[in-house]
């Protein structure tokens, strides 16, 4: 039997607390530490920090972006950067279509390489 594939779309109206779509597939995960909490949050306050200097652009924490269509894909990063300029080409309604202009993620400890690796592929 073939499991069905869902579309980023179908994926964002699911009552889900925390996970990614994989090439269809759902990945719920379990929320993380408190210690990857506080390096996101010391990462983003510098982030935004250099946005109030310089107004490039907007910043966020774990916003969804369609990397890849048909088996779509969306991935959260930990933190991330949209510049004004691409901010003209998303839509305002569900997920960013596209990768944002910078995605931070922290890793945690005994976190595989692999893992970290298949999420900018």
């Amino acid at each position: 039997m073939v499991k069905a594939r869902l579309k980023a779309e179908e994926f964002f109206a699911l009552p889900l607390k925390r996970g990614e779509l994989v090439d269809g597939e759902v990945r719920e995960e379990m929320p993380p530490k408190p210690e990857h909490g506080r390096i996101a949050l010391r990462i983003g306050y510098h982030l935004m920090r250099w946005l109030e200097e310089t107004g490039l652009g907007v910043a966020g924490v774990e916003g969804g972006f369609i990397l890849r269509r048909d088996p779509d894909r969306v991935r959260s990063p930990d933190v991330w950067f949209l510049s004004h300029e691409r901010l003209k080409e998303v839509a305002r309604e569900g997920f960013y279509e596209g990768a944002p202009d910078l995605a931070v993620e922290v890793v945690s400890p005994g976190e595989e390489a692999e893992g970290v690796l298949a999420k900018v592929l």
